[in-house]
């Protein structure tokens, strides 16, 4: 049994920039983040050692402590109740969710009604709409036909949704508007982990996803595994794998989330590898 790895594993550009900035900043018992700094469990366990503990409720924090902002950034809100109680800030969001936002502003200051199409309830999503309260959310596309478009309407996505998803949207928005304008927001690392996986997944019958169970991004790389019939194992760890999922006659796929560590695909594969009565060598894809 081969084990085949998609090309794109790690963490993104953004993650480790939050990661490593964390860190060098930490105070201890005075460094805290605003929910997890990234949706990956054993990164935010790590963290704590290091003197990086997340809360979640700003009215915990106080003057002189430094709060970090996750890279999904917050609301609105929440910075300015942050300023207000004079908590020192390390802003860690996205570069890329920032100039989203900023584009998402100035859409709307243009006379655009915003269409996102985001998960409710994400901390991205969140922080997004908060900035543009007049903005629409769409979880799908099937909602959108609902929708009573004004004239001119600008679209943006999460940054981890799929090009799929975003163009079902907009050809939805298409026909009930006089004026689109479409904003491919999903990052660059996404795309190029959907992109891996989509050459992946016809060489292999049985696909393992290993992210956070709380991480969209390693959710969006399961649900595709999944509409291209094929089983999905989403682990956190090398411990997640069970050597009952194997399948000797076909090779086994290993895809990651923007916000796993690299070590952490590297032990997911190992153990792979031990489980293999033939034990081939793996390949990356």
């Amino acid at each position: 049994m081969k084990v085949l790895v998609t090309s794109a594993v790690g963490f993104c550009s953004g993650v480790r920039r939050a990661v490593e900035q964390s860190i060098k900043h930490a105070i201890p018992g005075r460094t805290f983040t605003l929910g997890p700094l990234i949706h990956n469990p054993q990164v935010v366990q790590f963290l704590e050692r290091q003197g990086v503990l997340a809360r979640e409720r700003l009215e915990s924090f106080k003057s002189g402590e430094l709060l970090i902002i996750p890279a999904q950034g917050i609301t609105k809100a929440f910075l300015e109740l942050a300023q207000q109680r004079r908590v020192a800030i390390l802003d860690t969001t996205c570069p890329e969710l920032t100039r989203t936002r900023n584009l998402m502003m100035k859409s709307a200051a243009e006379g655009y009604q915003i269409a996102f199409l985001g998960d409710p309830g994400h901390a991205e999503t969140e922080s997004l709409l908060s900035f543009v309260p007049d903005a629409i959310l769409i979880p799908s596309s099937n909602l959108a036909s609902t929708i009573a478009w004004t004239k001119k309407v600008a679209v943006f996505a999460q940054s981890t949704q799929t090009l799929e998803a975003l163009q079902s949207l907009s050809q939805v928005v298409l026909a009930k508007t006089d004026e689109l304008r479409i904003f491919n927001t999903i990052c660059q690392a996404t795309r190029r982990r959907q992109e891996s996986l989509r050459r992946l997944l016809p060489k292999v019958r049985t696909l393992v996803v290993v992210g956070g169970l709380n991480s969209a991004n390693t959710q969006r790389l399961a649900e595709m595994g999944k509409s291209a019939g094929k089983k999905v194992c989403h682990v956190e760890t090398a411990e997640d794998l069970d050597p009952r999922w194997l399948d000797s006659d076909m090779p086994i796929g290993v895809t990651s989330g923007a916000s796993t560590p690299i070590e952490v695909v590297r032990e997911v594969v190992a153990q792979l590898e031990q489980f293999s009565v033939f034990g081939e060598k793996t390949q990356k894809n």
